[in-house]
């Protein structure tokens, strides 16, 4: 089962319990914070790459347009400037900095 499959609700119960690992692991909440977001951003290029390998035309996935929910996410993040041929891959990295500056805000 991977975490795509995975109900809100247990989606939120697996955060929680991976944060209490991370935690327990450093002994300071902010810096589990920290790992816990570096490890969504792990899951995401993974991902991607695996997108790029089941490309079925054999252009790079990553080459392609955002998606709706991308962007649809870069905006509720209130991402001033998102542009109009943005690719998968850049929409991916706005969403990583615009989480990291929520976080250190």
């Amino acid at each position: 089962m991977t975490i795509e499959t995975l109900s809100i609700d247990e989606r939120v119960n697996h955060y929680v319990r991976l944060f209490e690992t991370i935690r327990n692991k450093v002994g300071d909440d902010q810096l589990a914070a920290i790992i816990l977001e570096q490890c969504g951003k792990d899951a995401r290029v993974a991902q991607m790459r695996g997108f790029d390998q089941r490309s079925d035309n054999g252009s790079a996935r990553g080459d392609t347009s955002a998606t709706p929910k991308q962007l649809a996410f870069l905006e509720k993040l209130q991402v001033k400037y998102i542009p109009q041929n943005l690719t998968r891959m850049k929409a991916s990295q706005m969403i990583d900095e615009a989480q990291s500056r929520m976080v250190a805000a």
